[in-house]
């Protein structure tokens, strides 16, 4: 009787498995593939159109320098008394050694600028009769002001100039001061616009909702925050900027976020539990040890009378679980394991658990009487996971010592403390004994059981 439910719980499953993952990254690769091959074709049509730009303005500046006008007529000067003042022993200093070179280098075979033609600068040659004074031309005090050789424009780069041939200080930038030809436009490389919505990292794996780990699902709201699939399925807002969560998907994060699951899947270093501390000494991969968590023994925990009967409020470890029962309830350590006990009034609805330690293991025996069903329904729950709960077995006997022939007996595997102890009840995967079967069995008005709690292995 109850063979069906001797054996062991099937252990549940992980959310996603490798084969899950491995299919989504094949859907996902296609689409990530087209995307680049898409990048680099708008990365090399932007090079060309670069370059057709380049040789453009080449040929326009060379066009500049060789057919440039020299017979135009010179304006007058917009300020005329701008150089008036002499300062013959003035020498080049570091304020003034490094002007652009647009402010007083032009081309030796260029006439006078169009613009500017009162500030035309006059190089000397050293075989050559001296040339008239720059008063006589243009109408103003001559200046010795030379002249560095020509130098080729080139694009992205500035002409170094040497301090020695400055004579003179060159005005600023925001004076009206001899500018020559125009300064050639520098070169400019194209720039890829990166998709920083789409980057990730190996830290970028929470939610900005919730704050708990993404999945491979990744919803985005309208400015392309990441959120998880439970918040989009919540309709919640977005973390950071409070938009909706659309149906948009991230999936370059989602196949971030899959490969890093990989990873972890073939990882083999081992973590410590964090409560070893307190005594717990198992190890597992990181992808295991979320799910140890939740089921850990030396994790902190409430005292389990009190999700039963809502008494008590302690909370501590399961080290201090048995001398918090001897000094608090010490009415529920009366059973032992081969200990004749008795049941009363199971005409009326009540629950009874009883603390029991075998060896260095705890134990919860949990009985509930419910006169409305006409059932009583008994369990044994180990104070540990399901791993190790598996490992131990239960036995109910209940019988009457007048009638030595007939027995009823029950056997069914432990069940641990992350299992709820009701819905196994409800779901009557226990020792359930009819009320009226039951009345079989009383010997004045009280019901005679034992109970055996054995491990598996020790037991074969």
């Amino acid at each position: 009787m109850g063979s069906e439910n001797s054996k062991p719980n099937p252990r549940s499953t992980t959310n996603c498995t490798a084969k899950e993952i491995n299919e989504a990254l094949e859907k996902q690769r296609h689409i990530y593939e087209q995307k680049c091959e898409e990048l680099r074709q708008a990365q090399i049509q932007s090079e060309k159109k670069l370059e057709q730009v380049q040789q453009s303005i080449n040929q326009q500046q060379t066009s500049n320098h060789v057919f440039q006008p020299s017979g135009i007529h010179a304006q007058a000067p917009l300020y005329p008394n701008l150089y008036n003042v002499k300062n013959d022993n003035f020498q080049a200093t570091a304020a003034y050694a490094n002007p652009s070179a647009s402010y007083f280098h032009s081309p030796s075979n260029t006439g006078p600028s169009p613009v500017l033609a009162h500030t035309q600068i006059i190089q000397p040659q050293p075989s050559a009769p001296p040339e008239p004074a720059q008063e006589a031309i243009f109408g103003y005090p001559s200046q010795n002001i030379k002249s560095a050789p020509p130098l080729k424009p080139q694009f992205g780069t500035q002409p170094q100039h040497p301090r020695s041939q400055l004579s003179h200080p060159v005005p600023s930038t925001s004076s009206a001061a001899a500018q020559p030809i125009k300064k050639a436009l520098p070169q400019f490389k194209p720039q890829i616009r990166k998709n920083t919505k789409c980057e990730a990292s190996d830290s970028i794996v929470e939610c900005v909702t919730c704050n708990n780990k993404l999945g491979i699902q990744i919803y985005q709201c309208k400015n392309g925050h990441s959120s998880c699939k439970q918040c989009r399925q919540k309709f919640a807002q977005c973390g950071i900027c409070r938009e909706d969560i659309t149906d948009m998907r991230n999936i370059m994060l989602e196949t971030h976020i899959a490969d890093i699951k990989l990873k972890e899947l073939d990882k083999d270093d081992r973590m410590l539990c964090p409560n070893s501390e307190e005594g717990c000494l198992l190890s597992f991969k990181r992808n295991e040890m979320d799910e140890h968590k939740k089921e850990c023994p030396y994790r902190p925990m409430a005292c389990p009378l009190a999700a039963i009967f809502g008494l008590c409020t302690w909370k501590g470890g399961i080290n201090h679980l048995v001398s918090h029962f001897k000094e608090e309830h010490q009415e529920h350590m009366e059973a032992d394991v081969n200990k004749e006990m008795y049941l009363l009034n199971i005409n009326v609805n009540h629950k009874i658990v009883y603390f029991v330690k075998v060896g260095s293991y705890n134990f919860l025996v949990h009985i509930e009487v419910d006169a409305n069903k006409k059932t009583i329904c008994m369990i044994v729950q180990s104070m540990s996971t399901k791993f190790s709960a598996s490992k131990w077995s239960y036995e109910l006997h209940v019988y009457n010592k007048r009638q030595p022939r007939r027995k009823y007996q029950f056997v069914d595997t432990c069940i641990s403390n992350n299992d709820s102890v009701q819905e196994n009840f409800t779901q009557r995967k226990c020792a359930v004994l009819n009320c009226d079967y039951a009345k079989t069995f009383l010997d004045t008005n009280r019901l005679t059981y034992k109970f055996y709690i054995k491990n598996k292995r020790s037991s074969k």
